[in-house]
């Protein structure tokens, strides 16, 4: 319990005083990935507690040192940032890696209690929904997804279909955080408001 706590705490002050991609908006994307996964059977019957630990802490360091402006700003201007990720999903590959060093410092690596095999598939499921949030490939995820749900549906009905195309937990776990992530403007009005508010403000 203290060492989560470190986490979260640190997790907290290392968002930015944003208008928005700071950590309230942290807290309410993992919040929301909790609640996807309170609302799903087949969630909690296929991932086991190192999955659902690792979806959780994907969803609240998503945008962990966010710096108030987008990929696209970071790539027009050549920023030290755009130079290091080569250009592809510059902010979400930082928040993944920074993630992965703050738990380096003493006190902080709350993979300690997982077994080799485990940390390295919660360092992967970690790294791809956080990049999974890149909205460059918002279409293309939600193609594959969709595809994946239809192949779902065939194998539902007794058909066979390729092991590749089943919805395996990497995207039972991305599309979650992705939605959660854009989730706003599925919240009651006055909720959307206030993010509506914050956003136009970070944005301008």
């Amino acid at each position: 319990d203290e060492l989560i706590a470190r986490l979260f705490s640190s997790l907290e002050s290392g968002y930015n005083k944003n208008p928005y991609h700071n950590s309230v908006h942290g807290a309410d994307v993992m919040y929301t990935v909790n609640s996807f996964i309170q609302a799903s059977s087949k969630m909690k019957e296929e991932l086991d507690a190192p999955d659902l630990f690792a979806a959780l802490v994907a969803a609240a360091a998503h945008d962990y040192k966010h710096d108030g402006v987008n990929n696209a700003f970071h790539i027009n201007t050549s920023s030290d940032l755009a130079l290091r990720y080569n250009d592809i999903s510059v902010l979400e590959s930082m928040h993944a890696a920074e993630l992965f060093f703050m738990c380096k410092e003493e006190g902080k690596n709350i993979f300690s209690v997982l077994d080799a095999g485990q940390k390295k598939e919660a360092r992967r499921i970690i790294t791809a929904s956080i990049l999974g949030t890149d909205m460059t490939k918002h279409f293309n995820h939600i193609a594959d997804f969709q595809g994946r749900l239809d192949a779902e549906r065939d194998l539902a009905e007794g058909h066979e279909i390729p092991e590749n195309q089943k919805i395996d937990k990497y995207h039972m776990i991305e599309m979650p955080l992705h939605c959660a992530d854009i989730s706003n403007p599925a919240k009651d009005i006055a909720i959307y408001q206030k993010w509506c508010v914050v956003v136009m403000r970070e944005f301008f």
